[in-house]
């Protein structure tokens, strides 16, 4: 009795450390506690971290590439005379919470059943919040706010409430699969067009999921191609159709044009701007896309071009072999690889038209990636993680 109550205390203890990582209008509303409880949190885990690498005498690869990433965007802050208390901390809190999410994971199931209570209590709470509108700074938003941020939270949620329901029941039960349901209904009804396709995607995910039994197996460099194929149709090709007829028949028929919302422009300006520093970027907080937009958006709006942007060509390379680490010990045939890698694809095709690079969000979901891979499907720690949650009550 009393090890399952103080089970229960470590899970909580947990969910309070993680409650500044998903988007939720709680932060708009009380910037200055949030903030607060976002640094006490990041101390936490940087103290944990620190342990735990001491105790292990070892930094592997994951690692080192997420520290090179945030030190290059910070010279590069600095080199551009951009570098605030502000964004230095928001850099180096995105990683923090990647490199805690991995070593946590690896020696307890409390995180991963914390995830779990957190993203799940979100969902329902931000379904509620689509028949009582909340009013933040004369704005309607939902608990997780704007409706460009239902997407970014969702796709993570998805895939924690997945994975949990798997690991420790070894299907996905009908409550997870309500929630699951609610979280694609909430997508749809958000009127958000990123939000739809991504629910779209999600549809036919999972009705190839119980109809074909996941015989369709989908590896990295299958997900690498197509979405490279993306990019290149997304941020190039697009600009040229956009310049013909068909954008118009295209604006008529659907609403929309191919400029994705004047999207292209943007990403014209980063590229422009990105070639004055290629190596190592503009560092956070360059002004490019706020000066180029005269203070309407901050952001390229483009994952990749943000990153480029931000770090140069450097960073990019960082992080492309800290995705590659993240997925490196999947197996295609496994259920759960699978669902981590859609779900990842699905993040960067968010990426497409939004700047997330820097969001927690992604990095929970290759935190989890590589957790996953190198831990239970590598052979590491005997699998203890599964049997520990399993053991849960």
């Amino acid at each position: 009795m009393q090890e399952n109550v103080k089970k229960k205390l470590i899970i909580l203890f947990n969910i309070l450390m993680l409650i500044p990582i998903p988007n939720t209008i709680l932060e708009p509303i009380q910037p200055k506690l949030f903030d607060g409880i976002r640094l006490v949190s990041t101390i936490i885990m940087t103290f944990y971290i620190a342990i735990v690498t001491l105790k292990e005498k070892k930094i592997d690869k994951f690692d080192i590439v997420l520290i090179l990433n945030a030190v290059i965007i910070l010279i590069a802050s600095a080199l551009n005379k951009t570098i605030t208390i502000n964004n230095t901390f928001s850099t180096i809190s995105v990683f923090i919470v990647a490199m805690y999410l991995k070593k946590s994971l690896k020696y307890s199931d409390n995180v991963m059943a914390a995830l779990y209570y957190l993203y799940s209590s979100i969902i329902i709470l931000n379904f509620i919040t689509f028949f009582i509108r909340i009013n933040v700074n004369y704005v309607n938003m939902f608990f997780i706010g704007g409706k460009n941020s239902v997407s970014i939270t969702v796709i993570p949620a998805i895939l924690i409430i997945h994975i949990y329901s798997i690991l420790k029941y070894d299907s996905l039960t009908k409550w997870n699969k309500l929630l699951i349901v609610v979280s694609i209904v909430s997508l749809i009804i958000s009127k958000s067009t990123t939000a739809i396709i991504v629910a779209m995607i999600l549809i036919i995910y999972y009705a190839f999921y119980y109809i074909l039994h996941g015989k369709i197996n989908i590896g990295v460099k299958g997900y690498t191609a197509l979405y490279a194929f993306l990019f290149i149709m997304v941020v190039f090709v697009s600009q040229f159709i956009a310049n013909t007829k068909v954008n118009a028949i295209v604006e008529d028929i659907l609403g929309k044009n191919l400029t994705f919302t004047n999207r292209t422009q943007l990403w014209n300006e980063t590229i422009d701007k990105f070639m004055d520093s290629p190596l190592i970027g503009l560092g956070k907080n360059n002004k490019v896309i706020y000066s180029f937009t005269n203070g309407k958006l901050d952001q390229s709006h483009n994952m990749i071009l943000e990153l480029l942007l931000t770090g140069g060509i450097v960073s990019l390379v960082a992080f492309i072999c800290a995705v590659y680490y993240a997925t490196k010990n999947l197996d295609s045939k496994d259920e759960i690889s699978k669902l981590i890698l859609f779900n990842i694809f699905s993040f960067f095709a968010i990426g497409l038209t939004e700047s997330v690079t820097f969001n927690y969000q992604l990095w929970v979901i290759l935190a989890i990636s590589y957790s996953y891979g190198k831990f239970i499907l590598g052979g590491e720690n005997d699998k203890e993680s599964v049997k520990q949650i399993k053991q849960q009550n």
